[in-house]
């Protein structure tokens, strides 16, 4: 692949062509090594250096962990390859995914592909154990020929980390290749959520017949004892006002008791369900290779 895209760039910029879009595998398969850790360590080492007081650049140690990526996901031949200039770019809006677009300068030793080569890629990492669920485009402008040639990288993204395709720029000189690399969708991660749920039981048949025989009783008893206080009360109309007061408290009592057992019991069932976390992220970096 290194080979054939190399020698597309060169064949593109002989005929004019300005710019090609490629469309990456369905399930680009993140190079052998490469983790989320060491995404999240190298673009953390590089905000450092950067935010660092009268920082010059990145460090010797940043340098290390990049040479290490490129050389994971470009296949430089440490025997006959020399890495003259490495390049990189972080975002600044950090949200629950990071990225960095990384470019490095290496001097073909031997081949086909003696002289200068630049490797160009991106990488993406959740802040945490998720997958990333979006999309993401990496735009690389090779301006060592006189119409300068875009390649842009577009594609889903996937994992708890993940690489763009890397992007070869070959000349026969020194040159410069600029890259931006934009991404946005959310990281997810499964959670458990805790729930609460409202069951209800009616009452049987048989309950509901029950209640409606014992209401029933009440009521008859509570009608004969107002009767039998009627007549007792004779021509009193305090004493009538107060049998009434007596009847008709001892049959809402009967009803309340009706309703109690005739009436459907509920009570709450808490439980949990599996559900999944959405953080939203939107990322871009930028490398501006000085000519």
């Amino acid at each position: 692949m290194r080979t054939s895209l190399s020698r597309s760039v060169v064949a593109m910029a002989a005929l004019g062509v300005a710019s090609a879009t490629f469309a990456a595998p369905a399930m680009a398969a993140v190079p052998a090594g490469v983790t989320r850790d060491q995404i999240v360590t190298i673009v953390a080492g590089v905000r450092a250096d950067y935010a660092a007081a009268g920082s010059t650049g990145l460090t010797q140690e940043s340098y290390d962990r990049l040479n290490v990526l490129a050389n994971q996901v470009c296949d430089h031949n440490s025997g006959t390859d020399e890495a003259t200039d490495t390049f990189v770019a972080i975002p600044t809006n950090v949200g629950s995914a990071d990225g960095i677009v990384v470019s490095t300068d290496v001097i073909r030793g031997e081949g086909d592909l003696e002289g200068y080569e630049t490797c160009t890629f991106g990488a993406l990492a959740t802040g945490s154990a998720s997958s990333l669920v979006g999309s993401y485009n990496l735009q690389v402008k090779d301006e060592s020929f006189d119409t300068p040639v875009v390649t842009t990288w577009a594609g889903a993204t996937s994992g708890n980390v993940f690489v763009t395709p890397m992007t070869y720029t070959f000349s026969s000189d020194v040159f410069s290749t600029s890259a931006v690399l934009t991404a946005g969708g959310s990281a997810t991660r499964p959670i458990t959520v805790p729930t609460s749920t409202r069951v209800v039981t009616p009452k049987t048949a048989q309950q509901v017949k029950a209640a409606q025989k014992a209401y029933d009783k009440s009521a008859a008893s509570a009608k004969k004892a107002y009767k039998k206080a009627l007549k007792k009360a004779g021509k009193s109309t305090s004493k009538k006002k107060a049998a009434k007061k007596t009847y008709n408290a001892r049959i809402a009592k009967a009803r309340a008791a009706y309703g109690v057992a005739a009436g459907s019991t509920s009570k709450i069932v808490t439980g949990s369900r599996n559900d999944t976390e959405r953080l939203p992220y939107s990322l871009g970096a930028q490398i501006v290779v000085p000519s």
